[in-house]
């Protein structure tokens, strides 16, 4: 069965609502009650949806649940760039941490040249 077809099974639906309600029908991120709300995995398991504990499920507007899904997309790049430049976990936490903190540079796809250069200044000076 296709994942979309899953989010259409009553036992998701009713799982949906559980996380619905308990996160009062906001968005979690930026408390929109007026935007398409969905359901976000926070981690993900070999599992069917509805299967997920609820404490890893939480409800995002549509614009939060795109950025976060961006986010995370943007993270693996970086770590998969690191570890193929031969970083070990301990250094990619380190710069992760260094990144962090600086959000304006995570704003689009284009900033992870920036983020490669701004990282080899980083550990060539480090």
């Amino acid at each position: 069965m296709k994942y979309i077809e899953k989010l259409k099974n009553p036992k998701w639906q009713k799982k949906r609502l559980e996380i619905l309600n308990r996160d009062n029908f906001k968005c979690r991120n930026c408390e929109s009650d007026e935007k398409c709300l969905q359901i976000h995995h926070l981690i993900y398991n070999d599992c069917e949806p509805w299967e997920y504990e609820n404490r890893n499920l939480i409800t995002l507007c549509e614009d939060c649940h795109k950025e976060e899904e961006f986010q995370k997309n943007f993270t693996n790049m970086g770590i998969d760039y690191l570890t193929s430049q031969g970083f070990l976990r301990s250094d990619i936490s380190k710069i992760i941490c260094f990144f962090s903190n600086k959000t304006d540079l995570m704003t689009d796809i284009e900033t992870f040249e920036y983020y490669k250069t701004l990282t080899k200044k980083l550990i060539n000076n480090g």
